[in-house]
């Protein structure tokens, strides 16, 4: 819970209150109650977050889905907020924070669809791999769609697929067989990554994209 100085903030028993400058803030209402806005609520968050969940945050709220076949204007749905936006919050002022925001905004991208990808796209630019495409479309070289993935590495013919738990159930389980079987047979190779590679294992990652990638 936040208020504008010089008002006190809050503190009791499952509140933790903080005090802004006013000249920082932007509000919105959301049911009736006044809140921060999304850029405002990303930059109130600088002192508390690592630089990898900050971006993480920043490409929650700059993502565009990327619906299967390419953009559909009817289906599109605005971003929460856009860069410039991210980038005027913190020319506001002095947030606590405010290297690592910067830093989290440089790395941010609207292409990721969860904190796993984004953290999965951190670990591949830090070994120095080439940045990939973010949930972009694959087509065969006749121009037919193969498949949407989270990363592709294009001019490699690789792409990377963070299985989440929604890929266990029956029907997401076998539309990835049968993806995995059209990208195959185009060239393409995938390489999965779980909850326990990404964060238990990521030299293992590392290590097979390497190997995909012929790095």
């Amino acid at each position: 819970m936040g208020v504008r100085y010089p008002h006190t903030a809050p503190r009791r028993r499952g509140v933790r209150g903080r005090r802004f400058r006013p000249h920082l803030v932007s509000t919105t209402t959301v049911m009736e109650l006044p809140v921060t806005d999304p850029a405002t609520t990303w930059a109130s968050l600088g002192a508390q977050l690592s630089r990898d969940d900050l971006v993480a945050v920043a490409d929650a709220l700059l993502w565009v889905p990327r619906d299967p076949g390419g953009y559909k204007p009817w289906l599109r749905r605005d971003p929460l907020c856009r860069p410039t936006d991210l980038r005027q919050v913190l020319q506001r002022g002095q947030w606590r924070g405010g290297e690592v925001l910067r830093a989290a905004l440089d790395l941010a991208r609207s292409g990721s669809a969860s904190r796993p990808e984004t953290l999965l796209r951190l670990l591949i630019l830090e070994v120095g791999l080439p940045e990939p495409e973010l949930n972009a479309d694959i087509h065969d070289d006749f121009g037919q769609r193969l498949a949407n993935a989270d990363l592709v590495f294009r001019k490699r013919r690789v792409c990377v697929e963070y299985q989440g738990a929604q890929h266990r159930i029956p029907q997401a389980y076998a539309a990835d067989l049968d993806r995995r079987r059209r990208l195959g047979e185009a060239g393409w190779v995938m390489v999965e990554v779980s909850a326990t590679h990404l964060f238990r294992t990521p030299a293992e990652v590392v290590r097979r994209l390497r190997g995909a990638l012929g790095a």
